[in-house]
Protein backbone atom coordinates (compact mmCIF):
# COMPACT_ATOMS: atom_id res chain seq x y z
CA UNK A 1 0.00 0.00 0.00
CA UNK A 2 3.02 2.21 0.54
CA UNK A 3 3.97 2.01 -3.15
CA UNK A 4 0.40 2.84 -4.19
CA UNK A 5 0.44 5.96 -2.02
CA UNK A 6 3.97 6.99 -3.08
CA UNK A 7 3.43 6.54 -6.80
CA UNK A 8 -0.20 7.63 -7.22
CA UNK A 9 -1.27 9.54 -4.11
CA UNK A 10 -4.15 7.04 -3.67
CA UNK A 11 -4.86 6.01 -0.08
CA UNK A 12 -6.20 2.51 0.49
CA UNK A 13 -6.27 -0.03 3.28
CA UNK A 14 -4.48 -3.33 2.77
CA UNK A 15 -7.64 -5.20 3.76
CA UNK A 16 -9.36 -3.73 0.68
CA UNK A 17 -6.87 -5.21 -1.80
CA UNK A 18 -7.72 -8.42 -3.64
CA UNK A 19 -4.64 -10.24 -4.94
CA UNK A 20 -5.17 -11.13 -8.61
CA UNK A 21 -1.71 -12.17 -9.82
CA UNK A 22 1.87 -12.86 -8.80
CA UNK A 23 4.66 -12.92 -11.37
CA UNK A 24 8.42 -13.39 -11.19
CA UNK A 25 10.78 -11.59 -13.52
CA UNK A 26 13.87 -13.30 -14.97
CA UNK A 27 16.09 -11.20 -12.68
CA UNK A 28 14.28 -12.43 -9.56
CA UNK A 29 11.78 -9.67 -8.79
CA UNK A 30 8.40 -10.76 -7.48
CA UNK A 31 5.50 -8.55 -8.57
CA UNK A 32 2.12 -8.75 -6.88
CA UNK A 33 -0.91 -7.28 -8.64
CA UNK A 34 -4.05 -6.43 -6.72
CA UNK A 35 -7.40 -4.75 -7.26
CA UNK A 36 -9.19 -2.26 -5.06
CA UNK A 37 -12.94 -1.80 -4.93
CA UNK A 38 -14.24 0.49 -7.65
CA UNK A 39 -14.33 4.17 -6.72
CA UNK A 40 -15.40 7.31 -8.58
CA UNK A 41 -12.64 8.97 -10.60
CA UNK A 42 -13.61 12.35 -9.10
CA UNK A 43 -12.54 11.06 -5.69
CA UNK A 44 -8.99 10.27 -6.82
CA UNK A 45 -6.15 12.73 -6.23
CA UNK A 46 -4.88 14.67 -9.23
CA UNK A 47 -2.35 12.75 -11.28
CA UNK A 48 1.16 14.12 -10.87
CA UNK A 49 4.64 13.05 -11.86
CA UNK A 50 6.88 11.65 -9.11
CA UNK A 51 10.50 10.54 -8.96
CA UNK A 52 9.35 7.13 -10.24
CA UNK A 53 6.37 7.85 -12.51
CA UNK A 54 5.02 10.30 -15.06
CA UNK A 55 1.64 10.15 -13.33
CA UNK A 56 -1.45 8.00 -13.92
CA UNK A 57 -2.73 7.24 -17.39
CA UNK A 58 -6.11 5.73 -18.22
CA UNK A 59 -5.78 2.75 -20.54
CA UNK A 60 -8.76 1.87 -22.70
CA UNK A 61 -7.00 -1.08 -24.34
CA UNK A 62 -3.80 -3.06 -23.75
CA UNK A 63 -0.60 -1.14 -24.42
CA UNK A 64 3.11 -1.77 -24.08
CA UNK A 65 4.29 -0.45 -20.72
CA UNK A 66 7.77 0.27 -19.38
CA UNK A 67 8.12 -3.17 -17.77
CA UNK A 68 7.25 -6.48 -19.50
CA UNK A 69 5.40 -7.94 -16.50
CA UNK A 70 3.26 -4.82 -16.24
CA UNK A 71 2.38 -5.23 -19.91
CA UNK A 72 1.38 -8.85 -19.24
CA UNK A 73 -0.81 -7.76 -16.32
CA UNK A 74 -2.54 -5.10 -18.43
CA UNK A 75 -3.19 -7.67 -21.15
CA UNK A 76 -4.65 -10.08 -18.57
CA UNK A 77 -6.93 -7.32 -17.25
CA UNK A 78 -8.34 -6.53 -20.68
CA UNK A 79 -8.77 -10.23 -21.46
CA UNK A 80 -10.99 -10.51 -18.36
CA UNK A 81 -8.66 -12.76 -16.37
CA UNK A 82 -8.78 -10.57 -13.25
CA UNK A 83 -12.54 -10.55 -12.69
Amino acid sequence: MRELKEETGIDAAGRDVRLVDAMSSPDGHLLLFGLLPERPAEGLPQSAATDETEGRHLLRRPEELAFPLHTLAVRAWFEGRYV
